[in-house]
């Protein structure tokens, strides 16, 4: 409750920030007070069922139930802030892949609470989904106060400037990354692809023993991470990934599957000679039984 004889527009604005704020009139009128105390008493015991609805908002969310989160955020969205509202419901767009109301969303967060480190990463996620790498990479940069000692959004720079082609820039962010947090796997896998693909990284450590099961774990990564970089157009940086993969594979045995993708990725981007040579080269080197590479050369023939 708050009751004053004059407040500015900043401590309105401060107070509804951390909201239900319940104002009184001045002079002081025993009916409005009342009436506001009632209010807050109503908001108070309705907040406690927002509470347990806020729960469940996340727990859809990491469900990816975008859908339902949204229509229990809009039931309880008289009970929390606006920014925290609006943060919400761009989470659930982002979630369903729509970019633009995602946007939207954020962008009015941001306007709630200038703060709002959250929003400012759903709004560069975004714009990343809209291909707009640069504008999604600006967003981040011009919040650097805010962002600098956040591990979640060091890790989505580093993402957005691979996947933007920037790689040196990418670097540097997830060096920074792990010295925020040294013990991150998201930051000493996202460095070693980029040095897979910029070459500084030449070998992978194993003994006979386990060099199988490291072979795999790395053409996973490997293939994660090629994805992103299809999906953002980067056709070069995505074979060159998996080129220097496969030359540094402890176990060879696998790296048909490599080829497999690599073919995978040139015919995405349209490269269909490319992506015949790729077939064929894993063709050579596939286990018995394995009829994919014949089955994609044979549909690059009617492309």
């Amino acid at each position: 409750m708050v009751i004053s004889p004059n407040y500015s527009d900043e401590l309105e604005n401060a107070c509804f920030k951390h909201k239900p704020v319940f104002f009184c009139k001045w002079p002081f009128n025993s009916k409005d007070f009342i009436d506001q105390l009632l209010a807050a008493k109503g908001t108070y015991e309705g907040s406690k069922s927002a509470g347990a609805k806020l729960d469940k908002i996340y727990s859809l969310l990491e469900e990816g139930k975008p859908v339902q989160a949204k229509k229990l955020v809009e039931e309880i969205a008289s009970l929390i802030s606006s920014s925290k509202k609006h943060t919400l419901l761009a989470r659930c767009y982002l979630l369903g892949e729509k970019a633009d109301q995602a946007e939207e969303e954020a962008l009015k967060a941001c306007g709630f609470d200038q703060d709002n480190i959250e929003a400012y990463e759903i709004l560069a996620k975004a714009r990343a989904l809209k291909g707009e790498y640069s504008e999604a990479i600006e967003t981040l940069n011009k919040n650097q106060k805010l962002i600098s000692h956040r591990l979640e959004c060091t890790l989505l720079l580093a993402d957005l400037n691979l996947e933007a082609g920037d790689i040196m820039a990418s670097k540097k962010s997830y060096h920074k990354a792990i010295t925020i947090d040294p013990r991150s796997a998201a930051a000493k896998k996202g460095k070693f692809l980029v040095g897979i693909i910029d070459g500084s990284i030449t070998s992978v450590k194993s003994n006979e023993k386990d060099k199988t099961k490291k072979s795999i774990e790395l053409a996973k990564v490997c293939n994660s991470k090629a994805i992103a970089l299809v999906k953002a157009k980067q056709f070069d940086l995505a074979e060159t990934l998996y080129q220097n993969t496969i030359r540094i594979l402890p176990d060879k045995r696998i790296e048909y599957k490599l080829w497999m993708n690599l073919g995978l990725c040139m015919k995405k981007a349209k490269n269909y000679a490319r992506a015949k040579e790729f077939f064929e080269i894993g063709k050579k080197k596939y286990p018995p039984g394995y009829t994919r590479f014949d089955e994609q050369i044979d549909s690059l023939k009617a492309s």
